[in-house]
């Protein structure tokens, strides 16, 4: 039946009536109603990630959730599918078409051989029961495999200075030079002691972005050799 002028929010029923070849005319019988809808979904956010939204990552399991769309009538069913943007050309490829994730509110697909430093999207699709969408995008994160590149590292508080002795009986001090990385910021540096030939002595100190720190309560022997390690972070976690 075309040519109709259905109003949204009101339910309508389909009537059939049959006649025979004599002229009776039989009960009509109603269909159940359908209610029109001509809303699409609102709000709603996507998370990179498992749980709150990520910026960076190591890994090339690609994970994704979302949630807070409201519908008049609820969601038949969510599609997400992923797009990545190359560090290099900054071209954005479809890395996977619209996948269907009927109603759970996450998602994961693992990729190989991902490039470094591509910004990885997801658009998550929302349907109504009466079938029209709406469309959601997450803020991408950043896919970094690539542990960061260390500075140099000097034994002693003096910047730029690498001490060959020191009178230290219960404290090691250290200075490094900014560690880097070419597809995420450095997140953090924690610093150990350790003694040569046997390994460290303590555990890592969190310095957060500070090149320069000490390490107290050590027991430092006297014509024994020792160092400081440093570990730099960064914002997909490796080190």
């Amino acid at each position: 039946v075309t040519g109709l002028s259905l109003q949204d929010m009101t339910s309508y029923k389909i009537l059939i009536r049959a006649s025979d070849l004599r002229g009776k005319i039989y009960q009509p019988v109603c269909s159940k109603a359908v209610v029109i809808d001509t809303s699409k979904p609102q709000g709603g956010w996507v998370h990179d990630g498992p749980r709150a939204d990520l910026s960076y990552q190591a890994s090339e399991l690609l994970q994704v959730n979302w949630g807070g769309v409201q519908a008049r009538h609820g969601v038949s069913k969510y599609e997400w599918k992923v797009l990545v943007t190359s560090m290099v050309t900054n071209k954005t490829i479809e890395l996977m078409p619209f996948t269907t994730a009927n109603l759970n509110t996450n998602a994961q697909r693992g990729f190989d051989n991902m490039e470094d430093g591509s910004k990885v999207t997801f658009i998550v699709r929302v349907f109504t029961k009466a079938g029209l969408f709406s469309e959601l995008t997450s803020d991408g994160v950043i896919i970094d495999t690539s542990a960061p590149i260390a500075g140099k590292v000097n034994d002693g508080n003096q910047i730029g200075r690498d001490l060959k002795y020191a009178n230290w009986t219960s404290t090691f001090t250290a200075n490094w030079e900014q560690f880097t990385d070419p597809h995420s910021p450095i997140a953090r540096y924690t610093l150990a002691v350790q003694r040569e030939g046997t390994g460290l002595i303590t555990t890592f100190k969190a310095t957060a972005q500070d090149r320069s720190s000490t390490v107290d309560n050590v027991n430092l022997v006297s014509k024994e050799s020792y160092c400081a390690v440093v570990r730099g972070y960064n914002e997909a976690g490796l080190y």
